[in-house]
């Protein structure tokens, strides 16, 4: 082979290594270009799944607090109607129990002031057979109704009035300190007003117990 021929050969093997080179590099862009294409998709259906599932997620929250508040809406009357039940019987329950210290109370006082008088007519019975000297004894709050001049004002009036009434309204009689009770007044000042409608014939004693006449 001539030099000529060796360099034409040499030469075409040139061209067609720049040109096979050409074509690798025009294939990796392609390549790339390729994985480009390829990733987008990839990332753009990632977020299109994303998207979806949050939208999954918010419709299934949304869902299921307006099922909550429907069933709220359902029990709110029942819970408010209960919760007044519980105030209602609270407030029995507590108005029972002023109620019965109160008994209590009113039964121990009684009991209290019954006792009292008894020791006292005993005490003046004892001293006055014994025939000593006779010891002083605090008399009887009616006692001492008796003893001292009664004066009747209006506001008195107007309370006699109502003792009255209170008295005839009960056949079996009552206690003087129930009468101070029911009425909020000293037991000294209901016995002057007792003692008073006593000289007028409206009430009578009977033991402890007061009636109308």
């Amino acid at each position: 082979m001539t030099t000529r021929e060796e360099m034409r050969s040499l030469v075409e093997e040139i061209v067609r290594s720049y040109e096979d080179r050409i074509s690798g590099v025009a294939q990796v862009k392609e390549s790339e270009a390729e994985r480009k294409r390829t990733e987008a998709k990839d990332i753009a259906q990632r977020k299109s799944d994303v998207g979806t599932m949050l939208k999954g997620f918010d419709d299934a929250h949304a869902a299921m607090s307006n099922e909550l508040k429907a069933d709220l809406a359902k029990v709110a009357p029942a819970l408010r109607e209960s919760e007044a039940e519980r105030k209602r019987t609270e407030a029995k329950d507590i108005a029972q129990r002023r109620s019965d210290v109160s008994t209590m109370l009113k039964g121990f006082h009684e009991e209290q002031a019954d006792a009292r008088d008894e020791w006292q007519k005993m005490t003046a019975i004892m001293q006055s057979k014994r025939g000593g000297v006779a010891v002083a004894v605090k008399p009887p709050i009616e006692e001492i109704a008796e003893e001292e001049a009664v004066e009747i004002t209006p506001e008195a009036a107007a309370l006699r009035d109502q003792i009255f009434e209170y008295l005839a309204n009960r056949p079996d009689g009552t206690k003087l300190v129930e009468l101070a009770e029911e009425f909020g007044v000293a037991r000294i000042q209901m016995a002057k007003v007792v003692r008073n409608l006593m000289d007028e014939n409206k009430v009578e004693k009977r033991d402890l117990l007061y009636f109308a006449v």
